[in-house]
């Protein structure tokens, strides 16, 4: 009767890390999307899941930083933001990136996440970015 409770709550715990792994590895990219969606539920929703994927959700948000929907990039920095400290390096390379709207939207994140507690990268990283060939990027 034991073993068979064993094997009842090892199956359970199977299920528990199964279901845990899937919603990790959730489909970045159609989360990103959900971003741009018209539904505010659907975008926060959105929002959560990305945070909770955090560091391994960082490129294709980093990539989504330049996405032509406003309501995408403004939605992908907030969650950056909202990732917070761990999203800085990333961010902190994508000032480098050939796309002004990236690097734009790379500074507005770096500025919200260092606003109540700045850091030298993050300092560092925002006085590099004064001196960006596009105006946009130096007066976020």
């Amino acid at each position: 009767m034991k073993r068979k409770r064993c094997l009842v709550v090892l199956l359970c715990f199977a299920c528990l890390m199964t279901s845990a792994f899937a919603a990790e590895g959730q489909d970045i990219e159609s989360l990103i999307k959900q971003l741009g969606d018209s539904d505010f539920v659907v975008r926060g929703q959105a929002v959560s899941a990305l945070v909770q994927i955090g560091k391994p959700a960082m490129p294709a948000l980093i990539g989504a930083l330049g996405n032509k929907s406003e309501a995408i990039w403004r939605d992908v920095a907030a969650t950056l933001v909202q990732i917070g400290k761990p999203a800085v390096p990333a961010l902190v390379q994508a000032l480098n990136d050939e796309d002004a709207r990236v690097r734009g939207n790379a500074t507005f994140a770096l500025g919200q996440i260092g606003f109540g507690t700045p850091t030298k990268p993050i300092v560092s990283a925002l006085i590099n970015a004064l001196s960006d060939e596009n105006k946009g990027v130096r007066l976020l």
